[in-house]
Parts: C-alpha cells; structure tokens; sequence
C-alpha cells in the first residue's frame, strides 16, 4: 500500500511529455533536427502555459530557421485561442524585422490562419 502511495505521489512530480518536449527544443546542445523533432509532440498540445517559450523561439534571432519556421506553424493551431491577437502581433513585429524568406512565408502563414 505504501509503495502503491509513493508511486502515485512520484507520478506527479514527473515532467509531462508536453514539459520533456519543450524542455528538449529549448535546449540548444540537441542537434537542430531533434529540437524540430519535438515540435510534432508539441503540435498536439496548444497548452497557453507555453506560449510565451514558443514566442520567444521564434523571435530568437539566434534560434536556426527551421526550428522558428516550424514552431511557427504550431502557433497558427492557436485558431480559437484568447491570445490569438496577442500571437498575431508578436508575429507582424517579427516580420518587421530582417528574417529569412522560409520564416516570413511561414509567419505569413500563421497570421492568416489566425485571422
């Protein structure tokens, strides 16, 4: 019984697969195509919690391309969010930026399934 108390108590303070997810495409020591690997897990997810870590990705000029480009389609699946204005204008302020054509067509994307 005990055990059976224990086991309950560990399986809570256990990260999710959500939290292992983004915990794994913030971590910049996995080569880029295991961090993009983590999006698919992710996509599912639209958990508001973690919006602001895939906000901040994106706009991370030093984050690779494809990882900002795919991430960004994540948040187009925020389609009936309340931050979806808020993912919108995070977005039009990064294409203000200088950025590279796959991230600008992809945010492009992103703001026309939001709106």
């Amino acid at each position: 019984m005990e055990t059976e108390i224990a086991d309950v108590i560990s399986s809570f303070s256990q990260m999710t697969v959500t939290e292992q997810a983004l915990e794994k495409l913030l971590d910049k020591a996995d080569p880029t195509t295991e961090r993009i690997a983590q999006i698919t897990l992710l996509q599912d997810c639209n958990y508001h919690q973690y919006l602001t870590a895939y906000l901040t990705v994106v706009a991370g000029k030093n984050k690779p391309t494809e990882l900002r480009a795919a991430l960004t389609g994540i948040l187009g699946d925020f389609t009936y969010s309340s931050a979806r204005n808020n993912i919108v204008m995070n977005c039009q302020a990064i294409l203000k930026t200088r950025i590279p054509k796959e991230l600008k067509n992809q945010i492009g994307k992103t703001i026309n399934k939001l709106n």
